[in-house]
């Protein structure tokens, strides 16, 4: 099951490589640079899971480039939103997401995964990406929008999110005490995986068709 959620991240990375000009032309540039960060932290988490390599903590690392990941899609919706209010939003959803990131670094903190901040930022881009749907069902272009690779993008990822907010907000104490549950939780956050990776793949090629 690990390997085949690689296999999707690797072969979604790909696919948005390969497709990157057209991406960059409707200004989504950040998708392609977004599933080279997911791409990158995977590959070090899962070296560091499998103790092939120790210089960080599991939980560390990816409290680090979770964040990465989250600025990556924030800027991404910032310039795929035409509302000047909802820009100043995002920014501060980012600004947010950097000040966090900070402090987690300056304070004393657990090598444990930060659950707090990574509930905050993912409620934010749940946000952004409900938004983003919002502006599609008002659009005058909303005939296209199945041409449209970010309707996908906000789609899986919106799903992603908020069927992961119960484990990833408890996911310390729900491994600590409740075992069967979060594997259970991790199993779901599993297969949401396997469907927004193949959201993603499925807009981008969609689009190319179209």
């Amino acid at each position: 099951m690990e390997y085949l959620l690689m296999a999707l991240e690797l072969a979604a990375f790909l696919v948005a490589w390969l497709h990157y000009s057209s991406l960059k032309r409707r200004g989504m540039v950040f998708i392609p640079v977004l599933l080279a960060v997911v791409l990158v932290s995977e590959a070090v988490g899962f070296l560091l899971l499998k103790k092939y390599v120790s210089w960080v903590p599991n939980g560390v690392w990816y409290n680090y480039m979770t964040p990465l990941q989250f600025l990556c899609i924030f800027l991404l919706f910032r310039r795929n939103t035409r509302s000047r209010p909802w820009r100043t939003a995002i920014l501060c959803f980012a600004g947010l997401t950097v000040l966090l990131t900070l402090l987690y670094a300056i304070l004393p903190h657990s090598r444990q995964f930060n659950t707090f901040n990574f509930t905050v930022e993912a409620g934010c881009v749940a946000v952004c990406c409900l938004h983003y749907l919002y502006e599609c069902m008002n659009s005058n272009n909303i005939t296209a929008i199945e041409k449209n690779p970010l309707f996908y993008f906000a789609m899986g990822t919106l799903l992603f999110y908020l069927g992961t907010l119960p484990l990833r907000s408890m996911y310390n104490y729900l491994y600590q005490h409740h075992r069967a549950l979060f594997f259970g939780y991790y199993e779901l956050s599993r297969i949401l995986n396997y469907i927004m990776y193949g959201l993603i793949i499925f807009g981008i090629l969609w689009a190319k068709k179209k």
